[in-house]
């Protein structure tokens, strides 16, 4: 890819700061598509290497996300030292980076989980993780992309993941009992716009409806449509399963298994999802 496919200053003012490198944070929201902007991000990491350094969920992440999971469950001074520690961290991996682009994409990165989302709130959690990461990052130009999805789906997806891959128990009517505000993730992106304004981006999933999951973190990394459009689309990983199979594997959970056995046994059917007929969720 040729740097010329860059257009950092269309992209939102990535060289309004000299010697300020441009930032992108994309930090979920879960089951808003994070899974299929991070594997088109690998899928074309040499290319995109050319311009921009990368940290793409897992290792480069890891640490500052599991400080901010306890910020949010226990909070703390050892908690908030872990994190500042982990957000410096990935601020001088950054600056020593010889791109002047850094890409850092991690649905958990605020600290909310799929099963936390619904009942976490900006302040509980978020805001100091987002105030650590402008710390670190303090004279580069930073910019946070946040993806939310319309409520009702999003719960649902969210209750989905806990039964497919966390163990759940709890049909849907009991997870809406358990979180009866559809509206608590777009009310923690509205949080975060209102805190910092230009510099965060929120975007719906249903905005990106055209197929290219992730072209909003991209254009704020300064690449063109043109450049955007020709990156490799990988196969989807997390595709969905059928309704039938999915209360199955509730209620494989709910048989007090050992935990490693349970997840044999929900691997296997999740093998052989494909099957079965029904709807799909």
């Amino acid at each position: 890819m040729a740097a010329d496919h860059l257009t950092r200053d269309a992209a939102g003012g990535a060289g309004a700061r000299s010697g300020a490198k441009r930032v992108v944070i994309h930090a979920g929201l879960p089951k808003t598509g994070s899974t299929a902007i991070q594997n088109m991000l690998r899928a074309n990491e040499n290319a995109l290497e050319q311009d921009m350094a990368l940290a793409v969920r897992e290792d480069r992440t890891r640490e500052l996300r599991l400080a901010a999971y306890r910020i949010l469950s226990r909070g703390g001074f050892r908690a908030r030292h872990r994190l500042r520690r982990a957000a410096k961290e990935l601020a001088q991996w950054a600056a020593a980076a010889p791109q002047d682009t850094v890409l850092i994409s991690d649905e958990n990165l605020l600290g909310v989980t799929s099963g936390t989302l619904f009942g976490a709130t900006y302040g509980d959690g978020p805001r100091a993780v987002v105030d650590a990461l402008l710390t670190a990052f303090e004279g580069q130009d930073v910019i946070f992309v946040l993806y939310t999805r319309e409520g009702e789906a999003l719960r649902r997806s969210c209750h989905n993941q806990k039964v497919r891959n966390g163990g759940g128990t709890m049909d849907y009517a009991g997870f809406c009992r358990a979180f009866p505000d559809p509206t608590m993730p777009a009310r923690l992106a509205a949080d975060l716009k209102a805190e910092l304004g230009a510099r965060a981006r929120i975007v719906t999933l249903e905005d990106e409806a055209d197929g290219r999951v992730g072209r909003t973190v991209l254009r704020e990394a300064g690449m063109g449509e043109a450049a955007i459009d020709a990156l490799i689309e990988p196969p989807r990983i997390n595709v969905s399963i059928p309704a039938a199979v999915l209360e199955l594997i509730r209620e494989i959970n709910g048989l007090g298994l050992p935990d490693e056995k349970r997840r044999e046994v929900v691997a296997l059917v999740r093998k052989h999802a494909g099957a079965v007929g029904g709807p799909r969720t």
